[in-house]
C-alpha cells in the first residue's frame, strides 16, 4: 500500500519590494499555504535498521528502513520510552503553524524556511503578497522556500498504525567529554561540524579519536549501537566534517579578506567563497547576511571527492595567508575564539577523513544531507 494525505503547510519567505509611492525596494516578509502529499505506508513495510541505547538514553532508540531510507518515530516525549506522537496531532499541528508537540523532540520542520532567520513578530504580521499595492518586486526567495517545504516534506511519513515518521541521519558516536565515547541519537538532526561525532559504523575511528585527541588519560564505550541495514545508515562525515571548516567560525575571516584592499588575498579568498555558496547552496551575498541561519540550512547538491579536497585545501591556504597579515590583538583574538574549532576539525579531516577520500575502501557518502530540524 502506498497512498498518502495531503498538508497545507503554512511558509514564510522574504521579498524586497517597492510599494506604490517608493523608489528604492524593501525587503518584507510574506506568507503563502504550500499544499505537500505526506505518504501513508504499511507499518509491516519498515523494518528495523538500527538500534541505540545507553545508559544516559534511558532507553533504546530504534531506526526504522524503507528501502534505503532511514526513519524515526516522532513521539510524544524526550524518552525513547514516551508514546508515538499521533500522525493526525503531528499534521494539525504543522498545519497550524505550531510546535508539533509541547515535550517532543524537534521543532515543526517547517518552522524556519528560506535562508534567514524570520521573526515571530514578523511571522505574525505577515500577508500574502497579492494584497499589497506594489510598483515591482525586485527580488524574492518564494521559489527557494517552496521547494525547501517539498523536500522537507519528502522526509515526513505515516504508518498505518498512526505514527508519525521523519527521515533521520541514525545514530552517531560522539564523544561529548574527555573520557568516553557514547551513542548519540541524531534523530532528525545532522550532526554538521561536529569534530568529535562519527557514523554508527565507525565505533573504532571515534574510540581512536578520543584516545589521541581528546582523553586525559582514561577512555571508555559507554552503551552500543546495533546496525542490521548498514544500507539504510549512509556514511556523510567528510561532508559533515567540511561543513565544520567552512562554517560561521570562520566567515569572519574569509568574509574580511574579501573585503581586503589587498588583490592577492582577495585572490585567495575567492574560491574559499565559491566553496561556501556549493556547500551552503546559497550566494555570498545571502550567507554574509546577518540573519544567515547558521548551521542550517544545508545545501541540497551532493558533493565530490575533489570538490571536498579542494574546499579544504583551499581555506588552509587562506588561513595561512590572512593570519600573517593580523595584529597582534587580532591574532589573539583568533587564537582564543576560532583557532580551537578550525583547529579541531582539521585534525578531524587530516586524519580521518582525508585518507578514506584518497583510499581504495569503500568511500564515504558524498550526498548532501538534505533534511534537518530547526
Amino acid at each position: 500500500m502506498t497512498d498518502g494525505v495531503r498538508l497545507d503547510v503554512p511558509a514564510f519567505y522574504r521579498a524586497g519590494v517597492v510599494p506604490r509611492g517608493a523608489r528604492l525596494p524593501r525587503t518584507h516578509v510574506f506568507r503563502l499555504t504550500v499544499p505537500v502529499h505526506v505518504e501513508v505506508v504499511r507499518s509491516g513495510d519498515l523494518e528495523v535498521a538500527a538500534r541505540a541505547s545507553s545508559p544516559k538514553l534511558e532507553g533504546t532508540y530504534e531506526y526504522l528502513a524503507r528501502g534505503s531510507r532511514l526513519y524515526a518515530v516522532c513521539r510524544a516525549g524526550w524518552s525513547p520510552s514516551s508514546p508515538p506522537l499521533p500522525a493526525g496531532v503531528a499534521l494539525a499541528n504543522i498545519a497550524a503553524g505550531l510546535d508539533l508537540h509541547p515535550e517532543t523532540r524537534g521543532a515543526n520542520p517547517f518552522a524556519h524556511l528560506g535562508p534567514c532567520l524570520i521573526t515571530r513578530p514578523q511571522r505574525e504580521t505577515a500577508g500574502s503578497i497579492d494584497d499589497m499595492v506594489l510598483r515591482s518586486v525586485a527580488w524574492d526567495e518564494r521559489e527557494a522556500v517552496v521547494a525547501e517545504v517539498h523536500r522537507l516534506a519528502a522526509d515526513l511519513m505515516i504508518d498505518d498504525r498512526g505514527r508519525f515518521l521523519r527521515a533521520s541521519p541514525g545514530p552517531h558516536w560522539a564523544s561529548f567529554n574527555t573520557w568516553s565515547i557514547e551513542p548519540t541519537p541524531c534523530l532528525h538532526l545532522h550532526p554538521v561540524g561536529q569534530s568529535a561525532i562519527f557514523h554508527s559504523a565507525r565505533k573504532d575511528a571515534a574510540y581512536d579519536h578520543l584516545r589521541r585527541h581528546r582523553s586525559r588519560g582514561t577512555h571508555a564505550v559507554h552503551g552500543e549501537i546495533e546496525v542490521l541495514d548498514r544500507g539504510a545508515l549512509p556514511d556523510r562525515d567528510a561532508v559533515h566534517n567540511v561543513y565544520g571548516l567552512l562554517s560561521r567560525d570562520m566567515f569572519d575571516l574569509v568574509n574580511g579578506a574579501c573585503l581586503s584592499p589587498e588583490p592577492d588575498l582577495r585572490r585567495v579568498a575567492a574560491p574559499v567563497v565559491r566553496a561556501y555558496e556549493r556547500l551552503w547552496g546559497w550566494p555570498w551575498s545571502t550567507i554574509a547576511d546577518p540573519g544567515f541561519r547558521w548551521p542550517v540550512p544545508q545545501g541540497n547538491l551532493t558533493q565530490t571527492a575533489v570538490d571536498l579536497v579542494a574546499a579544504v585545501e583551499d581555506l588552509r591556504l587562506l588561513v595561512g595567508e590572512a593570519c600573517g597579515r593580523l595584529e597582534a590583538d587580532e591574532l589573539d583574538a583568533w587564537a582564543k575564539k576560532v583557532e580551537p574549532f578550525y583547529g579541531a576539525a582539521l585534525v578531524r579531516w587530516d586524519e580521518y577523513e582525508l585518507p578514506r577520500l584518497a583510499a581504495d575502501a569503500p568511500p564515504p557518502d558524498l550526498e548532501a544531507p538534505l533534511g534537518y530540524a530547526p
